[in-house]
């Protein structure tokens, strides 16, 4: 049975259980509802355990991709090196082909910049703006009015 048919069986037992004009449950239905508790915390107990495998999984998923991109980059910066060797070796303009490869030249443009940033005029800067949650966080507790925010209570469940 699933968590929130326990739930609704919970539910639908204490509705027609329980006497209107006095509140009590009959013992009966006590001792199902007991059962029906206890049910509904050993799955809740076994989701839990479940979430926490997933998390695990997760972690270690998280850390293989993390070993994984560290060796594609080490790949990535011995191939620019080799790219950069070759360059200083080759003569510009050389082609040559084989079966496997073919090398070739390419012209571009780049833009170098020799200055700091606040020496360039501000048409030529990008700005980002975004809100700084912590100060309007902290502004929100010690009672200041901030146009458009609000602090939220949130509860969340907790699983170790």
């Amino acid at each position: 049975m699933r968590l929130f048919e326990i739930d609704y069986q919970i539910e639908a037992l204490l509705n027609a259980s329980v006497d209107r004009e006095t509140g009590e449950i009959n013992e009966d239905a006590l001792a199902e509802l007991e059962v029906l508790e206890v049910q509904r915390d050993d799955k809740a107990l076994a989701v839990a355990a479940y979430i926490v495998g997933q998390e695990a999984e997760a972690e270690a998923v998280k850390a293989q991709a993390k070993r994984l991109a560290d060796r594609a980059a080490k790949h990535e910066r011995h191939a620019e090196r080799l790219r950069e060797y070759l360059q200083a070796h080759l003569p510009t303009g050389t082609k040559l082909r084989d079966e496997r490869v073919e090398i070739g030249w390419r012209k571009s443009t780049a833009v170098e910049i020799d200055v700091e940033t606040a020496d360039l005029p501000p048409e030529m800067c990008r700005v980002t703006v975004s809100p700084d949650k912590r100060a309007i966080g902290d502004a929100l507790k010690s009672g200041e009015t901030v146009k458009g925010c609000r602090l939220v209570h949130r509860t969340s469940v907790q699983i170790r």
